[in-house]
C-alpha cells in the first residue's frame, strides 16, 4: 500500500488540475459571453438613445406652433419681419437637431461593426429622410414671399411644419425606427 501512495497522490493532483482547468475554461467562456452581451447592450442603448433624441428634435424642429419665446422681438425696422422671424425660429430649432444628428452619425461605425450592414442601411435611410426634409426646407425658405404659386408654397410649408400627426416624414421615420428596434432586439434580449 505504501508503494501506491505516490501514484494515488499524483492521480489526485492530476484530477484536481483537470477540474481547475475546466472551471477556468467555463469561467472564461462565461465572462467572454457576458462581455460581448454587455458591449451589445451598451452600444444598443447609446444608439437607441441617439435615435430617440434625433426623432424628438426632428418633431420639435417641425412643430407648427411657434411660441413667443422663440420669436424675434417685434421691430418695425426689420424688413420682411415674417421671413426673418421664420428663419430665426428655424435656425434656433436646427441647433439641437444638428447636435442630435451629429451624435447619431458618430455612433454609426460602432453599429456597423457590431450589427452589420443591414442596420447601417436603415440608418442611411433615416439620413435620407432628413436629406429630403432639408431639401424641402431650403426650397421653402428660397420661395418665402417670392412666389405667386401659393399652392406649391403651401405644399412646401406642409413639409417644413408638421400639419398633421401622420405625415410622410413622420410615417417614414417611425417605420424605420420600429425596424431598427426589431433588428436590435434580435441581438439583445430587451425586457
Amino acid at each position: 500500500m505504501i508503494c501506491y501512495l505516490p501514484i494515488l497522490k499524483d492521480i489526485v493532483l492530476i484530477l484536481t488540475a483537470l477540474a481547475t482547468a475546466t472551471v477556468a475554461i467555463i469561467g472564461i467562456t462565461k465572462w467572454k459571453s457576458e462581455f460581448k452581451g454587455k458591449t451589445y447592450f451598451e452600444v444598443s442603448y447609446k444608439f437607441l438613445k441617439s435615435v430617440y433624441k434625433l426623432r424628438d428634435n426632428f418633431s420639435a424642429l417641425r412643430a407648427n406652433f411657434i411660441s413667443v419665446n422663440e420669436m424675434l422681438p417685434n421691430d418695425d425696422d426689420i424688413k420682411n419681419y415674417d421671413y426673418e422671424n421664420t428663419r430665426f425660429v428655424i435656425n434656433n430649432r436646427l441647433k439641437p437637431f444638428n447636435e442630435a444628428y451629429n451624435e447619431f452619425n458618430s455612433i454609426l461605425p460602432e453599429i456597423e461593426a457590431l450589427f452589420g450592414m443591414e442596420l447601417k442601411e436603415k440608418c442611411l435611410q433615416i439620413k435620407h429622410v432628413f436629406f429630403l426634409y432639408q431639401d424641402n426646407l431650403n426650397s421653402y425658405m428660397q420661395l418665402y414671399g417670392k412666389t405667386n404659386n401659393m399652392e406649391h408654397f403651401a405644399e412646401l410649408a406642409k413639409g417644413v411644419f408638421m400639419q398633421s400627426k401622420e405625415d410622410k416624414y413622420k410615417t417614414d421615420l417611425d417605420k424605420l425606427i420600429s425596424s431598427i428596434e426589431t433588428e436590435i432586439s434580435k441581438h439583445i434580449k430587451m425586457k
